[in-house]
């Protein structure tokens, strides 16, 4: 996370004094590795840190607050426009990134180093020791001594394994292992799931908002922003929900549900640009725009199609996406996850990068149709949906079958021993 940050204030740097495109396209890309690397590495540290009963909270945590910086980051140069001339705000608007970055990068300075890594590398003790802290800070005084009683009667390797693992192996497989007989399950499952949820096309609906917003009668710049605020500021305002419930919630009932939802209002957004939308006139002048929506709708019919777009849009990062990735997350073993995780979270940016860059050009042309391909989508992930394991509960192991495997160790060590002094006598 340290080289993380060092990438990231390097990539605004390099943005901030950029003097031509070549050079802002180089601070961009930068930065977009950074912000790669940041979505395969935080979810990890965070499910590896945080104790299990509050884990959904903080894994939604990082989505909101991603959402929070996406609204502050598209209020800020609506506000600096009008108090910097010329293209000044834009520079400085790129320099603010500077601020949550510094104090990211003073923060890992002083943050754990993840147990699991620790006990990867042998390092028992001291992972015992940052476990059985995290827990103390979260826990009563008789769960204080419960945690205590239970490391001294586990020992430091065990007390480990009981927290992150059903099974002794605790290391990380290689990336080749993934789609071995081992792993080929876990990693499966995972894309699929992964696949299913960036091809649903919610998340481009709000990419393509000025699409819309146009083919609503919303034309201008004013009304376009105030629009994308208003979306913007209702995602992160329901996203503060799962952050209170979803620890408490099996994390395949949210998804289907969710996901049943989106199919419905999908299907009715096909229906309102199939059978209540009007085709545009040759002579509209929205025409010479490419890429831009060939039907229109008005008055009723136009809001209806904004607010299932906002619908569908709050739906998909408050109960979906968080959902989704807890249940990817937890449905890698051990050794796997670090490994899965990094290559789901390269494919979601790989889905995203294309479907991002055809979506435009579908929309135009496909129209309504388009919303059909996504409703058979959608269909099959809530097909998909109810197939998968639940997996509140899979890290969870009782303390007695670690007693047990550690007593049958020992028993075995000694049998070993005493069968070994047998054979010399």
């Amino acid at each position: 996370m340290k080289l993380l940050c060092l990438i990231w204030i390097s990539g605004i740097i390099f943005t901030f004094v950029s003097e031509s495109v070549s050079m802002l396209i180089v601070g961009k890309a930068i930065k977009g590795m950074a912000i790669g690397v940041a979505f395969a590495t935080v979810p990890t540290y965070l499910y590896e840190i945080i104790p299990l009963r509050r884990r959904a909270r903080m894994l939604t945590l990082f989505t909101f607050f991603c959402a929070l910086g996406n609204l502050f980051m598209f209020l800020l140069p609506i506000v600096l426009s009008h108090s910097l001339q010329g293209e000044h705000y834009l520079n400085f608007h790129w320099l603010v990134e500077l601020i949550p970055v510094t104090f990211l990068t003073i923060a890992v300075l002083f943050i754990p180093e993840s147990p699991k890594w620790l006990a990867s590398s042998d390092k028992w003790t001291r992972a015992a020791d940052i476990l059985e802290c995290i827990e103390w800070k979260n826990s009563g005084n008789l769960e204080r001594r419960k945690t205590r009683n239970e490391r001294v009667k586990l020992g430091d390797k065990h007390f480990v394994v009981k927290k992150y693992s059903t099974t002794v192996e605790i290391k990380s497989c290689n990336i080749n292992a993934l789609f071995g007989r081992k792993y080929i399950k876990e990693i499966t499952v995972g894309i699929l799931l992964q696949l299913l949820v960036d091809f649903m096309g919610v998340s481009k609906l709000a990419e393509s908002l000025n699409y819309i917003c146009s083919a609503c009668q919303i034309t201008s710049l004013e009304e376009l922003r105030m629009v994308q605020t208003f979306v913007l500021v209702v995602r992160c305002l329901f996203m503060i929900i799962p952050i209170l419930v979803l620890d408490s919630m099996k994390r395949r009932d949210v998804l289907v549900f969710g996901v049943s939802i989106v199919s419905i209002v999908m299907v009715s957004y096909m229906i309102m640009f199939l059978a209540f939308s009007v085709r545009r006139p040759a002579r509209s002048a929205y025409l010479n725009v490419d890429w831009v929506l060939k039907v229109e709708f008005f008055k009723e019919r136009a809001s209806l199609v904004l607010a299932l777009t906002v619908f569908m849009d709050v739906l998909h990062y408050a109960l979906i996406l968080p959902s989704s990735w807890l249940l990817i997350l937890e449905t890698f073993s051990t050794s796997s996850r670090t490994r899965g995780w990094v290559f789901i979270s390269s494919l979601h940016w790989l889905f995203a990068c294309s479907t991002s860059l055809v979506f435009p050009f579908l929309l135009s042309h496909l129209n309504g149709w388009l919303f059909f391909i996504f409703s058979l989508v959608c269909m099959a992930a809530v097909a998909m949906s109810f197939t998968i394991q639940e997996t509140r509960e899979i890290m969870l192991l009782d303390s007695s079958q670690i007693v047990f495997e550690t007593a049958r160790n020992k028993m075995g060590k000694t049998s070993t021993l005493i069968d070994t002094k047998t054979d010399s006598d």
